[in-house]
């Protein structure tokens, strides 16, 4: 988090009441829709009593843009869902410790279509948030000409390794594993080339599933 918004959050911070509030709003299960969402984004908001030019000066104080006091009404209406990338940026702003980012990664999980927005490739590298512990997932998904073919797929975790050659369903293979502390970003290749989706907690989609956290070398 940048200084200029790490201060705003430590004025804030000795009001008990207000922490209270805004952890009432992340704490539970995760949102299970845009609207949702967007409902909890906008208490944690006005449970400090900010407005949404608040949060876009904010940014400007802290010389970043993460969103535009337009598209922040959009995703508490819950009229748009933020990008993966950018839900990370909101849990710095709206002070959401990765739930937000979860729970945008749980409801994208459930219609993802890499063709969107991705191309296929043999190497992808992704970091979870840095406070976040817990159940983490990679889901490789073939190309429609490789569905079901084997593949070669290779992890490097920091020191950590894991091979293995397995067959990839159309549907995708999702790979489980576990994060503790720290943020250190995870590369992944594949042979032949694929997308890679990935998240945390719970798995909604389907998919050949592997626990691979006895796996590392």
């Amino acid at each position: 988090m940048s200084t200029a918004l790490h201060l705003k959050w430590r004025q804030n911070e000795d009001n008990v009441k207000t922490e209270e509030a805004v952890r009432e709003s992340r704490d539970g299960p995760l949102a299970s829709s845009a609207t949702e969402l967007g409902q909890a984004m906008r208490k944690m908001r006005k449970s400090r009593g900010w407005t949404l030019r608040d949060m876009e000066a904010l940014q400007e104080h802290a010389c970043t843009h993460i969103a535009s006091k337009s598209l922040l009404s959009k995703f508490e209406t819950g009229k748009k869902l933020p990008d993966e990338a950018t839900s990370e940026k909101l849990d710095q702003l709206y002070g959401g410790e990765s739930w937000i980012h979860m729970s945008v990664v749980a409801l994208r999980q459930r219609t993802w279509s890499p063709w969107d927005a991705d191309w296929p490739a043999t190497e992808h590298f992704h970091s979870w948030a840095e406070e976040y512990r817990g159940p983490v997932w990679i889901r490789v998904k073939p190309t429609p000409q490789d569905a079901g073919t084997e593949y070669s797929i290779q992890l490097s975790w920091g020191p950590h390794r894991w091979t293995r050659k397995v067959a990839c369903p159309v549907e995708g293979l999702y790979l489980i594993t576990g994060k503790g502390d720290g943020e250190v970003p995870i590369r992944v290749v594949t042979s032949p080339r694929s997308f890679c989706q990935f998240g945390t907690g719970e798995i909604d989609g389907d998919g050949t599933v592997m626990d691979i956290k006895e796996e590392w070398s």
